[in-house]
């Protein structure tokens, strides 16, 4: 498959899925009920904790998050259970029916779970609840801590799908207060995994592929790395340049809350920003610093009483880790991009009326530029 065409099939099947379902709204749905709570965290050994925001170590606290556990009212669909325990964790697989298990279908499926574990918890941490429940038989593709809906092919057997919908485990709306954070950390994930899990696909033909069970195309440098798929979706000249322009034409204060009428677009929006902001970021920056950078806020959502992450604190984070030599370029551009602004301690923040719980931009020098191409 061209992978211009694949591109373009992951972007219009991620729009038009719900992929970031909350346990609020699971509950109300009357499909899980918010019955576990995550492994207990024990003190981490990164000091990012303490280095970037000067948290006192004595006041780290051990959290926990609410995680989507089974429904009793829903066991009475006719769903085949299959549990495995993978890197460490719980897998509860509901199939539809009991053949489902022995299909290369499931065979694939069951091995993206596990490459993305393996991944996952190597860049973030422990999985943050004690089992996952995924349900193969959907007709869309939504994740939330413990808990992934997911159809079966082209879903489940497809890597960026799959992988996206489970990074919401950690970058949900539990956790981040930004759509454009929660979405972009969810689909660079994926790429990064790309770049690292060459053992999946290298060397396999389409035809390997599919016999194997696996979904469209087999990844490749060229359609899933970062720099490439930075590079293609600033294209003009490209199709699919046309929803990712929004990156070049707005900051994150610029971006809309999806409510009403707009709501789908403005979705659309945040995610495909934030998917080339992060990507942005990797290509002048490094990978490493931005996959620190996640990290970080991450475990400063866990390990401080679960308070979600904001703008500033990824701002924060970035600034931490990538080389030192570039630390005035990357103020600058972040406080741009993020429209932030450096404030004496003595001053108060003023949030913003957005969505993106920054710091306002006071300073004219780095008020968003609209329309403009940011190089």
């Amino acid at each position: 498959m061209n992978f211009l065409k694949k591109i373009a099939i992951s972007i219009v099947v991620i729009s038009c899925l719900s992929t970031n379902l909350s346990v609020q709204a699971l509950t109300k749905d009357s499909f899980f009920l918010p019955t576990g709570t995550a492994k207990m965290y024990t003190a981490p050994k990164a000091q990012d904790l303490f280095d970037i925001w000067q948290i006192d170590s004595t006041k780290v606290k051990k959290t926990s998050v609410s995680c989507a556990g089974f429904n009793q009212a829903r066991e009475k669909l006719s769903h085949t259970l299959v549990t495995r325990s993978i890197e460490g964790v719980i897998v509860n697989f509901y199939l539809p029916n009991p053949n489902f298990e022995s299909t290369p279908l499931f065979k694939a499926g069951e091995k993206l779970v596990q490459v993305w574990l393996q991944e996952a918890q190597a860049y973030f941490g422990p999985y943050p609840c004690p089992d996952l429940n995924i349900f193969t038989p959907e007709n869309f593709a939504g994740g939330t801590p413990g808990y992934l809906g997911i159809g079966g092919n082209g879903g489940f057997n497809y890597y960026w799908l799959l992988w996206h919908e489970l990074t919401h485990s950690y970058f949900g709306t539990h956790s981040a207060k930004a759509l454009w954070l929660r979405e972009g950390a969810s689909n660079v994930v994926p790429s990064f995994m790309i770049e690292t899990r060459q053992d999946l696909y290298l060397g396999k033909t389409q035809s390997d592929w599919t016999k194997e069970g696996f979904g469209l195309a087999p990844p490749t440098q060229a359609a899933d790395g970062v720099a490439e798929q930075f590079k293609i979706f600033s294209d003009p000249k490209n199709g699919v340049y046309q929803d990712f322009q929004v990156y070049f034409k707005k900051n994150a204060c610029d971006l809309q809350e999806p409510l009403g009428q707009a709501a789908e677009q403005a979705y659309k929006d945040n995610s495909n920003w934030g998917r080339m902001f992060l990507f942005d970021l990797a290509v002048r920056f490094g990978k490493e610093p931005v996959k620190n950078a996640l990290k970080a806020v991450y475990e400063k959502y866990r390990y401080t009483n679960l308070t979600k992450i904001s703008d500033r604190d990824f701002y924060d984070a970035l600034l931490y880790h990538i080389d030192k030599k570039q630390t005035i370029q990357a103020k600058q551009f972040l406080a741009k991009k993020l429209c932030i602004v450096e404030i004496p301690t003595s001053m108060n923040a003023v949030p913003t009326t957005g969505i993106n719980n920054g710091y306002s931009v006071t300073n004219p020098l780095i008020t968003p530029t609209r329309g403009g191409r940011l190089r």
